[in-house]
C-alpha cells in the first residue's frame, strides 16, 4: 500500500490551501499508522499484555526509499506555512514515521 498511494501522496504536499495541506499530512500520518501490524509476540508476552509492532512487508519495502522524500517535503512545509495547523499536522506525520521506522 505504502507503494502505491506514499509517492502519490507526498507529491500533494504541495497543495496551496492550508486546509487541504493538513488533510493530505493527516493522509499520509494514517497511512504510516495502518502500515504497521499490533500483534502479541508470545504467550507470555499476552499474559503480560506486552505488544510488539511488526512491519507488514509491503510496508518495509516500501519505506525505505520514500522515507528521505516524505521528510523532505515535510521540511519543506514546515519552513514554508506560517499556519499552526499545518505545523502540527507536520509534526504528526513525523511522529508516525519515527515510530513505523
Amino acid at each position: 500500500m505504502m507503494n502505491v498511494y506514499g509517492p502519490k501522496i507526498v507529491d500533494r504536499f504541495k497543495e496551496r490551501e492550508e486546509d487541504v495541506q493538513v488533510n493530505v499530512m493527516l493522509a499520509m500520518k494514517s497511512l504510516l499508522e495502518t502500515s504497521l501490524e499490533t500483534t502479541v509476540e508470545t504467550i507470555s508476552g499476552e499474559l503480560r499484555s506486552q505488544t510488539s509492532l511488526i512491519k507488514k512487508r509491503s510496508f518495509s519495502t516500501g519505506l525505505g526509499d520514500l522515507s528521505g522524500e516524505i521528510v523532505k517535503a515535510n521540511m519543506a512545509v514546515l519552513k514554508k506555512s506560517p499556519n499552526t495547523k499545518v505545523k502540527g499536522a507536520v509534526f504528526a506525520n513525523l511522529q508516525a514515521l519515527v515510530k513505523s521506522a
